[in-house]
């Protein structure tokens, strides 16, 4: 692709890693991956208990 359009692909910070290495960052970006969504499905769980609670005390009747 780079041929037809007459460009030229440069990369940065190039990393020579064994295959082992680089298995073990592919492993490590994943498991921050799904770590990063269960931390935000939690916070979002939260949000969620704590609306339901503010609107059930809105909702109901006050006895005093």
């Amino acid at each position: 692709m780079c041929q037809k359009l007459d460009c030229e692909l440069i990369v940065l910070n190039s990393k020579d890693l064994s295959p082992e290495a680089e298995m073990v960052e592919d492993i490590l970006a994943i498991l921050h991956c799904f770590s990063s969504r269960l931390y935000s499905l939690k916070k979002y769980k939260t949000q969620i208990k704590n609306d339901l609670e503010i609107c059930t005390s809105h909702s109901e009747p006050n006895l005093n």
